[in-house]
Order: structure tokens, then C-alpha cells, then sequence
């Protein structure tokens, strides 16, 4: 497997717990690590290398298996049984004994024989951190739309809810916009589906610096957005968001050395008023984009105004 410079720099966002008996090994090895990793924390034992694993839960774990007490062995299966994920690297003396066969067994990552030959560990560091990566980013995509990086539906429907329950405790709203951009189609045909992508791309970075970090922006699919916006005291505050998002969406965007102009259509729908379930509110103010579009874009509608 060939490693990159992406697979390093995600490996000094990465803790490391390294569990070595052997002092003078300990902190040599950890003051090379410190230099490639984002943080390490050492053990002199397996009972000390679980307390630690257990109370800063580590990304990645180096043991050495033959230690005084609790051997490396058995720290790692008590780790195993609790994180079936967690990356772990043994160091053994020996290729072949019943010590690494057993690692073997329990799902062990890697193994890294004595005397350590650095480029050997690091080869398998930066495996393991690349596997962390891979799983990360498809827990992000499982969220998130690929394109822009915004919250996809699955994770809108679980920040409405918890916006609607906490407007049921209080006297406040949850407010959701549906956004449209006006003869996006026009783009694509003009300029191209990649200057189209990168309209998507800009109309997303300029909607999430318009809104509250406790708000929700999502792509909903293809130029359709939506937002969430929580704890509205009223619908002026709502007309004034959306005001200020029309005229933001509507300036001049340089998209591959061209100057483009994409307005948006927006639709208004209030919790609970105008719906107490998801679907209803994108399908209401869905409604109330569309009385925007016949009134020529570039503007926003309630619905049922």
C-alpha cells in the first residue's frame, strides 16, 4: 500500500497510547512519536495502558506483549471487548509463538517485531491511520451531502427534532426555508455541469456563514436547499434571515474566471403552525417556494400568506 502526505497529516490529528515495561524503549520511541503523531501517551503496563485507554479513549493503540502483570495480550482483548474498532499494534521479540498467534486472533491490526526498525512502525501507523480516515469519512458521507459537505436529510431530520423539542418547551419557533435557485438549469447548459457543481459549492459557503451555528443548512438534492432555523421569537426575525439570504445568494459569483448571477426563490413554513412533521414542512414551504417562483424569483414567501 502506498501512503501519502494526506495519510501523515491525518496521523498528527491522532492519539497515540504506547505501552511499554521497558523505560530507556518507552521514551525513545515516544520522542520520535511526539514528532509524527498529534499526542502520545505512554504506560509501563497493561493494567496502566487499560486504565489510560479507558479514561482518554486513544485512537491508536502500541503494546508491547510481554510485560510484568498484565501482559499486552491481555489488555488488548479487554480493549477489544469493549471497541472492536480501535487500531492496535503489537511488538514482539518473536515472529512465531503462541503470543502473536493469539494477537492474530483477536483482530490485532499489525505487528512490529524487535529490535523496532522505525520505517516498519510508521508503515503500519500510517495503515492504521488511513483505515481511521476511511471510516470517518463514510460516517461523514452517511450525513452529508459529497458535493457541498452540508447535512443531507438523515441528519436534518434529527436536528429538526431536537429544534421542535426544544421549541415545545418554550415559546419560540422553528422556522424551515426552502430554497430553490432560479434557471440553475441555464448554468448547466451554458457552462457546464463542473461550473454548475461549483455554483452549488459557492451557494452553500455563502448560506453557512448567513446562518447560527444552531442552525441547519442542507442540501436537499440537486439546486434545492433547505434550512433550519431554531428558537424564532418571530416571523420578522424569519423575513429578516431571508431577506438578507436573498440578496447574499443573488451576488456575483466568479466561477472559472466567469461572472455569474444566480438568484434564489425562497419558501417559509413555521413550526408548528404549519406543520409538526418533517414531511409536512418541506412540503409547505416547498409550497411557498413556488408562490416566490410566480412572482419572478428573487424573493420569499410564507406559507399560507
Amino acid at each position: 500500500m502506498n501512503f501519502n502526505e494526506n495519510d501523515s497529516d491525518y496521523l498528527k490529528k491522532l492519539t497515540l497510547l504506547y505501552v511499554e515495561d521497558e523505560e530507556s524503549s518507552r521514551i525513545f520511541l515516544q520522542r520520535i512519536l511526539v514528532q509524527k503523531v498529534g499526542a502520545v501517551i505512554t504506560a509501563q503496563d497493561g493494567k496502566e495502558g487499560l486504565a489510560l485507554y479507558n479514561s482518554q479513549r486513544p485512537d491508536i493503540v502500541i503494546t508491547d506483549i510481554c510485560m510484568p502483570g498484565m501482559d499486552g495480550l491481555s489488555m488488548a482483548q479487554q480493549i477489544r471487548n469493549h471497541d472492536s474498532n480501535v487500531p492496535i499494534i503489537v511488538i514482539t521479540a518473536f515472529e512465531q509463538t503462541d503470543y502473536l498467534m493469539q494477537a492474530i486472533d483477536m483482530g490485532v491490526d499489525r505487528y512490529v517485531t524487535k529490535p523496532i526498525v522505525f520505517e516498519r512502525l510508521m508503515k503500519a501507523l500510517l495503515h492504521c491511520a488511513r483505515e481511521l480516515y476511511t471510516e470517518e469519512r463514510l460516517r461523514f458521507l452517511s450525513l452529508h451531502d459529497a458535493l457541498t459537505e452540508l447535512p443531507n436529510r438523515t441528519l436534518l431530520q434529527d436536528r429538526l427534532a431536537m429544534a421542535c423539542a426544544i421549541a415545545d418547551r418554550t415559546t419560540a419557533q422553528v422556522a424551515m426555508l426552502f430554497i430553490d435557485l432560479d434557471h440553475f438549469k441555464e448554468v448547466n447548459d451554458t457552462f457546464g455541469h463542473i461550473a454548475g457543481d461549483l455554483v452549488l459549492q459557492e451557494v452553500a459557503r455563502r448560506l453557512r456563514r448567513l446562518f447560527r451555528s444552531v442552525d441547519t443548512v442542507c442540501r436537499l438534492s440537486g439546486d434545492e436547499f433547505l434550512v433550519v432555523m431554531t428558537g424564532v421569537a418571530s416571523s420578522d426575525d424569519v423575513s429578516a434571515a431571508a431577506r438578507k439570504m436573498v440578496a447574499a445568494l443573488g451576488e456575483t459569483m466568479n466561477i472559472e474566471g466567469k461572472e455569474l448571477v444566480v438568484s434564489a426563490s425562497v419558501g417559509i413554513a413555521l413550526y408548528p403552525v404549519d406543520g409538526k412533521e418533517m414531511d409536512a414542512l418541506i412540503r409547505n414551504s416547498d409550497r411557498a417556494m413556488y408562490a416566490s417562483k410566480q412572482q419572478g424569483g428573487n424573493c420569499f414567501s410564507f406559507y399560507g400568506v
